[in-house]
């Protein structure tokens, strides 16, 4: 008989998302060398790539809080795209993340791109971006507004068995996004040194997923980009 668990699953297309982050204590070679000697054969999945997001939380930054707080039942919207021009962004997606514990589920939508050069305000083309989007996620994200961007690098692997990813993050920077000016973006910090691997399976895979995990030398951590990147904000002033 199905748990609650699995039958949501089943409804959400939920997964585990384990995440290490990895501070100042190895080289990006030798992150990359761990991955490949787990006996789960993990090899290069996708072409590594740069990812660009600009996060979303309301006035009261109340995403911000319901995770500094251990609210388990969170969600997040954000804005991405990819390419190392973060200026340019003609594959851009809304994405919705709803996070129950240690699963969640991703919801994209399609946007329409828009360029930095051009536009004085991202709050412009969010407003403009509620428009298009289902009725249901326009009431959902109509008190957000963008609060800020980053950006990093990410490799891909999978498992032989293909029941198993891993991302693995690094050269993360952080933006503030200014409402008004020519330059509406301003970078606040990079981190070289910073790196995220993080171990993502469907929910069924739960059973055997620590013999994966247990072979990487890392702490299971809690980590989120975006709590960083307020983080990193709130120390400029």
């Amino acid at each position: 008989m199905e748990s609650n668990m699995e039958r949501k699953a089943n409804i959400m297309n939920l997964r585990y998302e384990r995440k290490f982050r990895i501070k100042n204590q190895i080289s990006l070679s030798r992150l990359i060398y761990i991955i490949k000697l787990n006996t789960f054969n993990f090899k290069i999945h996708y072409p590594q790539r740069r990812i660009n997001n600009i996060y979303l939380d309301n006035h009261n930054y109340q995403n911000y809080t319901d995770n500094q707080v251990g609210i388990s039942d969170r969600t997040k919207y954000r804005l991405r795209w990819y390419g190392n021009d973060i200026m340019q962004n003609n594959n851009l997606k809304f994405e919705k993340k709803n996070k129950f514990g240690w699963v969640g589920s991703k919801k994209t939508y399609d946007c329409e791109p828009f360029n930095f050069d051009k536009k004085k305000s991202v709050y412009n083309y969010f407003k403009n971006l509620m428009n298009e989007l289902s009725i249901n996620e326009s009431l959902d994200i109509k008190n957000n507004f963008p609060v800020i961007m980053n950006a990093y690098t990410r490799i891909y692997f999978i498992s032989r068995c293909e029941r198993f990813r891993v991302t693995l993050d690094y050269k993360q920077e952080y933006f503030s996004i200014r409402r008004l000016g020519m330059r509406p973006i301003k970078k606040i910090f990079s981190d070289k040194n910073d790196f995220v691997l993080e171990l993502k399976y469907d929910i069924k895979y739960d059973d055997i997923a620590s013999e994966v995990s247990n072979q990487f030398p890392f702490l299971i951590s809690k980590n989120s980009k975006y709590i960083n990147g307020i983080d990193y904000l709130k120390e400029q002033f």
